[in-house]
């Protein structure tokens, strides 16, 4: 999964998840736990790579970043349980 994309999944109003990758390890496992997350709880999710524009125009410069409706969530990979405190249900 690190060196491939993820399709972005968008749920109507629901709040946008993004999650920054630059191809490691680390960025892996973010990417399954924010997916697995995001399914469960209700948010739309997508990918975007760390030296692409949209981190670009954040100021992002760190791999994995989660970002959540613009607001960085996390600047490195967080644990699942910290990921789950950070994002409750939308329903």
């Amino acid at each position: 999964m690190s060196s491939e994309t993820i399709d972005p999944v968008i749920r109507g109003d629901a709040p946008v998840l993004e999650v920054f990758t630059g191809g490691c390890g680390l960025c892996a496992q973010a990417l399954i736990d924010s997916l697995k997350l995001a399914e469960e709880r209700g948010y739309s999710i997508k990918e975007d790579k760390i030296d692409g524009p949209r981190a670009q125009a954040l100021g992002l410069r760190a791999a994995p970043t989660i970002v959540l409706n613009d607001k960085i969530l996390f600047g490195y990979a967080p644990s699942y349980d910290e990921l789950a405190e950070k994002l409750p249900p939308v329903n």
